[in-house]
């Protein structure tokens, strides 16, 4: 009941499920700057099960103004030791756990240790350390966040091969299949006379039984059009609107509020009918060793095949409707029992597939079929790049439009090679912005060397400001980065894909797919 009260708030975003997700993972911090303690401040909070941060520096007067959680007492003390004392007093169910080393070498020599984490954050890495994090990162499936500062600018980087989602929170819309009604609700619809002369019954016909009535009544006046035109949903709202009897019947304003947007045609969605169309999902092998994931995802591609509409399983829920008690109650029963034989169906499914693999019974649990089954219409995979993939690759025009936060991303990798620790002389600059433009197409090349102004000015910039932090942008940036972390921990909503540049001087953010 202490963790319920606590956790109120954020146990209505991502529910029970997800914060026992969110408290059986740990992360590790490499590098306790502004960025990286604001980061886990946001994830100390909510209850993330523990933290480990990787540094070897001691506080400095210059943390003082940066970094809330090291004070004046503590200047000389290790910083990865003070933080993690003052991030544990601000929840003391998070476990905080400090290594003073060289966070650099530590990411290269202690592989078993970094990657016993769920995620690994680092800030402020120059990019000689960083590819090679990122590799071993990438290699084992660890996902990665990259988050950087300097002076106002910020750029935040999400490396992870593979994230799969079936609560992306996305479509808030009821399933009601009302274009498709399955057997129980058309007989329930059917046993309604909507012609009835009593006013309180009349009054009392739920929307939905309405929505299908007037849905049926307009299709036997078209009786060979099959889809549903924007012009045919209003003239079925007007048929409802003309049944009107008296101001006082909300059913029938409910019914003709809503003809428009749930008169749709019910159909798998494209994004989930690629996802099934994935080798991941198609070819499941006992020696690959698939995930859950992809062993419940084979289940509901098998019950869409099997499906006479080529349907997904019926998520269950209807919403709040004007009708008496009694008849609400048996309607919302008709879509729970058919969601359940839904249910029955896929877990079947996955009860055949895991005979086939060769796998416990348990590797998909019970809860895990409900919440796919429930969540199916928003199923999605995001597939990441690897930073060295991105270092590698020629940027086109078509890919990034050459305006003011693409250079700054432009800068940013700059940033990453020198932070701030390198004299910047003029013939740093220029070599640096020759660089970067030699990874862009020759036409994105030619529009920045017609106005070399900008782009030198903005490298110049992140090359000064590389070890300079804001602590509102620190702040700023740390509450995304930590939204993020909780999105791919939790497997809910929808992560960065996969770059965010953060422009403190114009407060505009900018994403790239990179």
């Amino acid at each position: 009941m202490d963790k319920t009260q606590r956790y109120d708030r954020q146990l209505r975003l991502w529910k029970a499920h997800g914060q026992a997700r969110l408290e059986a993972a740990r992360v590790c911090l490499l590098q306790a700057t502004a960025v990286g303690s604001e980061v886990l401040k946001n994830l100390v909070l909510p209850g993330v099960g523990g933290f480990t941060i990787v540094d070897d520096q001691a506080v400095a007067p210059s943390d003082l103004g940066q970094n809330f959680f090291v004070t004046t007492q503590e200047v000389g003390q290790l910083r990865a030791r003070v933080v993690t004392r003052h991030l544990k007093e601000l929840n003391e169910d998070v476990q905080g756990q400090a290594v003073v080393e060289d966070p650099f070498t530590f990411a290269q020599t202690n592989a078993e240790a970094l990657l016993a984490h769920s995620i690994v954050v680092a800030t402020n890495f120059p990019c000689a350390h960083l590819l090679p994090l990122a590799a071993l990162c990438w290699e084992h499936r660890i996902a990665l966040v990259v988050a950087n500062t300097a002076g106002f600018m910020g750029y935040i980087r999400v490396q992870v091969p593979e994230h799969t989602m079936f609560e992306t929170h996305s479509n808030q819309s009821h399933d009601l299949r009302l274009d498709c009604p399955f057997p129980a609700l058309h007989t329930f619809a059917d046993s309604f006379n909507v012609d009835c002369q009593d006013s309180m019954a009349h009054g009392n016909i739920p929307s939905i039984v309405l929505l299908l009535h007037f849905l049926k009544r307009w299709r036997d006046k078209h009786p060979t059009q099959t889809a549903l035109t924007y012009k045919d949903k209003k003239e079925i709202k007007s048929m409802i609107e003309q049944a009107v009897r008296n101001p006082n019947e909300e059913n029938f304003e409910e019914a003709a509020q809503n003809a428009v947007q749930t008169l749709h045609k019910t159909e798998t969605p494209d994004q989930v009918k690629r996802v099934f169309e994935h080798r991941s999902c198609k070819n499941l092998h006992a020696s690959l060793n698939p995930a859950p994931f992809w062993i419940l995802t084979r289940a509901l591609a098998d019950f869409v095949q099997e499906d006479p509409n080529g349907l997904l399983p019926l998520a269950g829920s209807i919403p709040d409707m004007k009708t008496d008690t009694q008849t609400f109650v048996q309607l919302q029963a008709l879509y729970f029992e058919k969601a359940e034989e839904d249910v029955c169906k896929v877990r079947h499914h996955v009860s055949r597939l895991l005979t086939e693999l060769d796998l416990p019974p348990n590797t998909v649990p019970d809860d895990d079929i409900r919440l796919a089954c429930k969540n199916a219409v928003n199923l999605r995979v995001q597939w990441g790049t690897s930073i060295a993939s991105e270092r590698n690759k020629t940027l086109a025009t078509d890919d990034l439009a050459v305006e003011d936060n693409f250079l700054w991303y432009l800068a940013f990798q700059t940033h990453t090679l020198y932070t701030g620790r390198d004299p910047v002389t003029s013939e740093t600059v220029e070599h640096e912005v020759e660089q970067l433009l030699g990874k862009l197409d020759n036409s994105t090349s030619q529009q920045l060397r017609a106005h070399p102004e900008p782009l030198s000015s903005r490298v110049h910039y992140t090359l000064n400001h590389g070890d300079t932090e804001l602590h509102n942008l620190a702040a700023w940036v740390g509450g995304v980065v930590a939204q993020e972390v909780v999105k791919l921990i939790t497997h809910q909503y929808v992560p960065l894909a996969n770059t965010l540049v953060v422009n403190g001087v114009d407060s505009t953010t900018q994403s790239f797919s990179l």
